[in-house]
């Protein structure tokens, strides 16, 4: 801070607060209700996200489908930011799309495993990386909800400054865009080049295109409500059946 934002202060009415401890390792029942109404969309749809790819049997395109129809079953909502994490944390790209495939590992490390880089071995590593990633998320959701709003009569241009490389590495592919009025309303991703031929990702795109589109004006209308809270401890209490019987 003292590099970057020389001129930075606190904030005058800022509190500070003894941490009390918390109720599980995942840590999303320990927020205010606000927070987590926030942050519960992207928390359910990372917490599928890893039960599909753990325990759902099928090609790469089929979990990709399942996916969605799953989203859509339990939350009734479609996200372009997880839908893009989705297509290549399920992609099996061939050996020669060396992009591809690092781009994949980078994405699946941060999403889908544990600090040690592994696979979680029970429903609270699950539920811990599945909060950590829907973090990361959240803080690309504020930046954009923020993004041109006036602060003290000084219209805002929120950057992100992180040290999290595979943060960065997923917001070199995929972005929100400004338009119609409304900041971060819409989005793009940047289709690698040994992308181009690959049958999985052009399976996906036209997916992920005529879904949206059937969607468009049901998807923008907002879905912010405590209901989400509930759907959040219904995917936590799925994901811990999907582990209780592989045991």
């Amino acid at each position: 801070m003292a590099k970057f934002l020389p001129t930075f202060i606190d904030t005058p009415n800022a509190i500070n607060i003894k941490y009390q401890g918390k109720q599980f390792d995942c840590r999303f029942f320990d927020l205010e209700e606000v927070a987590k109404e926030i942050l519960a969309i992207p928390f359910i749809f990372l917490l599928y996200l890893g039960m599909i790819d753990k325990f759902y049997a099928g090609k790469p395109i089929e979990k990709f489908k399942e996916y969605i129809r799953l989203v859509i079953a339990e939350l009734d909502v479609l996200s372009t930011t997880e839908m893009e994490i989705a297509k290549y944390c399920f992609a099996n790209p061939p050996s020669s799309a060396l992009k591809t495939i690092n781009k994949r590992k980078v994405i699946r490390s941060n999403f889908l495993k544990t600090k040690n880089n592994k696979l979680p071995v029970d429903s609270a590593e699950a539920n811990a990386i599945a909060f950590n990633g829907a973090c990361d998320s959240n803080l690309l959701n504020t930046a954009n909800i923020q993004e041109k709003k006036v602060l003290n009569d000084n219209l805002q241009d929120i950057w992100i400054a992180t040290r999290d490389k595979k943060l960065y590495e997923f917001c070199c592919i995929f972005h929100h865009i400004n338009l119609d009025g409304h900041a971060g309303k819409y989005s793009a991703s940047i289709s690698l080049q040994d992308q181009k031929d690959d049958e999985y990702w052009i399976e996906a795109q036209q997916i992920q295109s005529k879904i949206l589109q059937e969607r468009k004006a049901y998807t923008l209308l907002p879905r912010l409500d405590e209901s989400m809270i509930i759907k959040a401890k219904k995917a936590m209490n799925a994901i811990e059946g999907e582990f209780l019987n592989q045991n």
